[in-house]
């Protein structure tokens, strides 16, 4: 009661003694010196005596008094209070939008305000929202019909898509749901890829993103893995055993992966387990990681900063009605393969029950892990591959460190574009070469291919060092004794990402390479020296 004014404590005693059948205080009992309370204002209203509200009307379950109406019908006293509060909250100069929920809703969607010259490509974060509620409602509803155990878990989903009313429809939206949550994050990371979204100060947007692009492809391992189909079974067997690669508790977590010695029953309950309760963790982080970017802004197409009145345009209904009609175009597209080709996006030996004694002849992952699975193929060591995935991986994590802190780089120059699109091909290169045979000549371009995917890094941080001398130059100064510990810092964070997957990948291949083979002189250069050694034999000798 502390926020209620005089005029505001009195209409609501008088609105519960007209509910309640109670009469309001007395004005003995109010201090008129603290609340203030008019002598006018209480006569108004006064309790009615029974003899003066007898005229009224019929009194029905208890007193009159207090009853403008004169008919009162006695209403627990809770449910009066709570009446009372709601029609003086109405009422209060303390506005609704003050409210925790409705505040944030003020600042984080209708109120909040971004650069005027954002494109549709800004709409994929959004998208990837809207498939993130897709995926957790079709989700919510497959676990009721499922059964994680070895022997029911592919008749569940059978029984799902046969006998369950709408249970067709419910997993072909769950299914292809998954590779169009895939194609809008990967169009979000090239979006951010392409304009520097990584550079001072979202550094906390990307790390935050990255991490959901992680718990994204966890999630969506544990959930293939669920219809214990052949390729569901022995992909879960091959994935799962690379952890024994790890030095030291490699084994004890394979064992703990599997629950015995062999993928089984405990296996599946613990993928079920996890793979229901990860998707309301990344339904937190997203909360987090869009927090983090209103907090700083989003990117622009020009890199412009847009903190200034005349850049800003509130986020509705300009940008809302933007990222309706890209709601429109991707329901669009999900709907067509949701009922047109539900199946094409999968392999058809998951259609096949699980059997551990006949093994795949090409066991393949989805199309979404298929750069992954291109990259772990590519060295023949178990420790080898699994490193250079995690480094693949975490590489995108150290992308913050290799951005200038003093300059902004600018990623619209020629090589900033070369370089995105060399890792955009690299990255469709890589996913061709995933679902290909381990043999020649696929095992050159994959190698040529991981290869380029870690020299993007190194590229961002050359494009970076190049952007400053130019700043330098331009500038015309250049300051003497100038620390470079950002430089060596970011070299080094690249150098133990990157640099010793590429290098290994160059010892590792076998025969000649690109027209070069190892320990031997190219044979132009050979020629070019043998001509150069003869002038100056010729010249020494005249």
């Amino acid at each position: 009661m502390a926020v209620v004014g005089n005029g505001q404590m009195v209409r609501l005693w008088v609105l519960v003694s007209a509910i309640g059948g109670s009469s309001p205080p007395s004005p003995e009992r109010l201090d008129k010196k603290k609340n203030g309370v008019n002598e006018e204002n209480l006569s108004r209203f006064r309790p009615v005596s029974r003899a003066e509200g007898a005229g009224e009307g019929p009194s029905v379950g208890g007193s009159l008094g207090g009853c403008p109406m004169g008919v009162c019908l006695r209403i627990p006293p809770f449910f009066c209070f709570a009446l009372a509060s709601s029609a003086l909250t109405l009422r209060s100069p303390v506005s609704m939008m003050d409210e925790p929920s409705l505040r944030v809703r003020e600042e984080h969607g209708t109120g909040y305000k971004a650069a005027r010259n954002l494109s549709y490509r800004w709409s994929f974060g959004s998208l990837a929202g809207l498939c993130l509620i897709v995926q957790l409602l079709s989700g919510l509803f497959l676990a009721m019909h499922y059964r994680s155990h070895m022997d029911l878990a592919f008749w569940s989903v059978e029984r799902i898509m046969r006998e369950v009313s709408g249970g067709w429809l419910i997993r072909y939206v769950h299914r292809n749901g998954a590779s169009m949550f895939f194609m809008v994050v990967y169009r979000h990371v090239f979006r951010g890829l392409r304009y520097w979204s990584f550079r001072a100060p979202r550094e906390a947007v990307w790390l935050t993103g990255v991490v959901l692009l992680l718990l994204l492809i966890i999630t969506a391992f544990l959930g293939y893995v669920l219809p214990w189909g052949q390729m569901s079974f022995w992909g879960a067997t091959v994935i799962s055993s690379l952890a024994g690669a790890i030095p030291v508790v490699g084994n004890d977590l394979v064992g703990w992966l599997w629950g015995g010695f062999s993928v089984g029953n405990a296996t599946l309950n613990r993928f079920f387990g996890l793979h229901f309760t990860l998707p309301f963790i990344m339904a937190g982080l997203s909360g987090r990681h869009i927090l983090r970017l209103h907090q700083y802004g989003s990117s622009n197409p020009k890199g412009v900063d847009h903190s200034a009145t005349r850049w800003q345009v509130p986020l509705f209904p300009g940008f809302w009605s933007k990222d309706l009609v890209a709601w429109s175009v991707f329901g669009l597209w999900f709907g067509l393969w949701v009922w047109y080709s539900p199946n094409t996006l999968g392999h058809p030996d998951n259609y096949i029950p699980a059997n551990p004694m006949v093994t795949p002849a090409h066991i393949v992952p989805e199309w979404y892990f298929l750069w992954v699975y291109a990259i772990l193929r590519r060295i023949p060591s178990k420790l080898g591959g699994v490193r250079a995935v995690a480094r693949a991986l975490l590489s995108l994590r150290a992308l913050p460190l290799l951005r200038g802190t003093k300059t902004k780089v600018r990623p619209h120059t020629k090589l900033g574009k070369a370089l995105f699109w060399m890792m955009a091909s690299t990255l469709m290169l890589l996913s061709y070469l995933g679902g290909k045979p381990v043999e020649d000549p696929y095992i050159a371009l994959g190698l040529g291919a991981t290869f380029l995917y870690f020299a993007y890094f190194a590229g961002v941080l050359l494009l970076r060092l190049l952007e400053e001398e130019r700043i330098k130059r331009r500038l015309g100064r250049k300051e003497r004794g100038e620390s470079h510990g950002g430089e060596v810092f970011a070299f080094l964070a690249w150098f133990t990402f990157s640099f010793p997957s590429g290098i290994s990948l160059f010892l590792r291949a076998k025969g000649p390479f690109f027209g070069v083979s190892r320990g031997k002189s190219h044979p132009k250069k050979t020629q070019r020296n043998e001509r150069s050694n003869q002038r100056g034999k010729s010249s020494r000798v005249w």
